[in-house]
């Protein structure tokens, strides 16, 4: 009897359609000059640069490259419960080669419960008439790394500098400032009182350089939680403006480190210390925090 060979089998790989799934839905409306990022339920990241003139740059997972004009406001909403990254630099181009924030814009986070790190590099810039820059953070019940690099910023007289932060889980947040203040620089952690097991840091270090003066909407205030909080505010007056801040430890054992131009209520611990040329800054320490060296 004949027998029909058998087929031989062969293994192969084939081109799959490409399916790639957006993590970052992007949008933006040229009538309101809002631009919308919102995050599903990935770990994403979002990067973006900002040239001060309403040209935003940058990247997103899943949405590729992002390139949007006349901008007035950034909404940026992570709302799943993934570890989100989000990177946000002050970085010039063609369109405004100086770099410096001159016409107004309001970036807005809104941070979902995963433990997420939101970075905002503002490093040697300016803020010049009729420049507003706003940055508010608000963070759910993850354990957040919020940061705020704002060295060597000038503010121009009549403008404004405002960052602002609220929200729960225990979370490390930081700015850092330095240089001539002559506008306004108002800067609010604010932790909702609702939670009463959020430990968190909270660290404000301002120099002021010869040169500034007082604004009508300067305020400096941190605001602690239910929770055991460390709290941390140095206003480095060189200018001689006087500045003062307050912070309020609310509920829990809270540690209070500042300088005697800083008022502190409800806090256990309150290690009050010399200002004017009675203190260096010494390197950061882990997450993003600095510590202070008395002489």
């Amino acid at each position: 009897m004949n027998r029909k060979p058998l087929s031989r089998f062969r293994l192969s790989v084939e081109a799959l359609d490409d399916r790639c799934m957006l993590s970052v839905i992007v949008g933006f409306s040229p009538d309101t000059g809002i631009l919308t990022l919102t995050s599903n339920t990935g770990h994403d990241t979002i990067r973006l640069e900002n040239n001060g003139a309403g040209h935003i740059t940058g990247s997103a997972t899943g949405a590729g490259a992002l390139d949007y004009g006349n901008v007035n406001q950034v909404l940026i909403d992570t709302t799943g419960a993934a570890n989100e990254r989000i990177f946000l630099f002050q970085q010039e181009d063609a369109l405004n080669p100086s770099g410096n924030q001159v016409r107004e814009l309001a970036v807005n986070v809104k941070l979902g419960p995963g433990n997420n790190i939101c970075t905002y590099n503002f490093q040697e810039h300016e803020v010049r008439v009729p420049g507003l820059m706003v940055l508010g953070v608000f963070s759910s019940t993850g354990n957040d790394t919020i940061s705020f690099f704002a060295q060597r910023v000038n503010i121009a007289s009549g403008s404004l500098l405002v960052w602002v932060f609220g929200g729960s889980g225990s979370d490390t947040v930081s700015m850092d400032y330095s240089g001539v203040k002559k506008g306004s620089l108002n800067v609010l952690f604010d932790v909702p009182s609702t939670d009463p097991i959020a430990n968190n840091t909270l660290r404000l270090d301002a120099t002021f350089d010869a040169g500034s003066r007082h604004g009508p909407w300067d305020g400096f205030t941190l605001d602690g939680g239910r929770g055991n909080d460390n709290l941390e505010l140095f206003l480095h007056d060189a200018a001689g403006i006087h500045a003062s801040g307050q912070i309020d430890g609310g509920g829990g054992l809270n540690t209070a480190t500042h300088f005697d131009n800083v008022k502190a209520v409800n806090c256990q611990r309150d290690i009050v210390t010399h200002v004017g040329g009675h203190a260096v800054k010494a390197p950061p320490l882990g997450g993003g925090l600095g510590h202070v060296v008395h002489f």
